[in-house]
């Protein structure tokens, strides 16, 4: 084989190489890029998010419930598709699951003090948002 074919076929292959390990590599999730503010205190979760453009992504958060039952508030603001919270107890069962409306203010049913989990899945979701759980 000529030298020069030689070395084009080594580039391009070092070429290929690299590529494929960035595009691999920089497989991220939509939360990896639109973060939303997070505060898991003892006893209150907020979470808070604002431009999201059709993003479909779940996400899931520890948070501490000294409580057996939490209020559950959300705000909504110009938003297009679905966002829906499940909250599980320290037994994993759950708690509290509803699709995000407008404005409201609800509570979870009774469950297992300790470490809950919040999850937030959006789907097609465009907008912004604010929730909070706080311990009863």
């Amino acid at each position: 084989m000529h030298p020069t074919m030689h070395r084009r076929l080594w580039n391009l292959a070092a070429f290929v190489t690299v590529s494929l390990g960035v595009a691999c590599g920089s497989a991220t999730s939509p939360f990896d890029l639109f973060q939303p503010v997070v505060t898991s205190a003892t006893d209150t979760f907020q979470l808070k998010a604002s431009n999201y453009t059709n993003i479909s992504a779940s996400k899931s958060w520890a948070w501490q419930n000294t409580g057996t039952r939490a209020a559950v508030t959300e705000t909504m603001n110009e938003a297009d598709g679905n966002a829906h919270i499940t909250i599980r107890d320290a037994s994993g069962a759950v708690v509290y699951s509803g699709d995000f409306t407008n404005t409201l203010s609800d509570s979870t049913t009774a469950g297992v003090a300790g470490s809950w989990s919040v999850q937030l899945t959006l789907t097609h979701f465009s907008g912004g948002f604010d929730f909070r759980a706080q311990k009863l």
